[in-house]
């Protein structure tokens, strides 16, 4: 991920929606078919009949499909950063990063959906929306890259940065098709599995 710490924010352009509540059935509506079909193999009269509506009426709230797509990735990042602010606080390198992977797995788990799009639809952005999303990844990443570098100081950049995407994408793989055990199993399981990554010997 190239540094774009200067990028200016993109937003999508949305419309003045009638209700939030239509607004969040048809990010929700997106989500879904997104994970499912992915961004190209969900159409917008799919995705309006799902949210109750007409395909056109999604355009009373979202200018595009683009739009939709950014919104969604969007939400992701900020449950993402609000998630690892606690961990930021935490003077333990060793429990920031454990509170690190724990906000991460939790919001996975709790919406799988949104975070499978993040990881693996956000690609359809266009380039301006991308450079944004690049921006805040690139932020979310650096809390790991510093954690784990104060505990792994021998460890090269190269290889913390190839830990923490393979802790990530191991976890939003998992998103993909949860397994059918407790929810507070899975998570513990998989925060311990992400430390492991991150933190094995070489």
């Amino acid at each position: 991920m190239a540094q774009a710490e200067n990028t200016a924010r993109y937003e999508p352009v949305v419309r003045r929606p009638r209700s939030a509540e239509t607004r969040a059935r048809l990010l929700r509506s997106a989500l879904s078919l997104f994970r499912e079909r992915g961004y190209h193999g969900a159409g917008t009269n799919e995705i309006g009949a799902a949210a109750g509506m007409t395909g056109p009426s999604i355009y009373r709230h979202f200018a595009t499909k683009d739009d939709l797509l950014v919104a969604a990735v969007l939400e992701a990042a900020n449950l993402l950063a609000v998630g690892a602010a606690a961990a930021l606080h935490e003077p333990d390198t060793r429990q920031a990063l454990t509170m690190l992977c724990s906000s991460f797995v939790e919001v996975s788990l709790d919406d799988p959906e949104l975070v499978v799009v993040f990881f693996y639809e956000s690609r359809h952005l266009s380039d301006e929306a991308r450079a944004s999303m690049d921006a805040e990844a690139n932020r979310y990443l650096a809390h790991y890259q510093r954690l784990v570098a104060e505990l792994l100081p021998d460890v090269s950049d190269e290889e913390i940065l190839i830990r923490i995407l393979a802790g990530w994408h191991m976890v939003a793989g998992m998103c993909t098709d949860l397994p059918d055990v407790p929810i507070a199993t899975l998570a513990t399981s998989l925060t311990q599995r992400m430390l492991v990554t991150l933190l094995s010997a070489t």
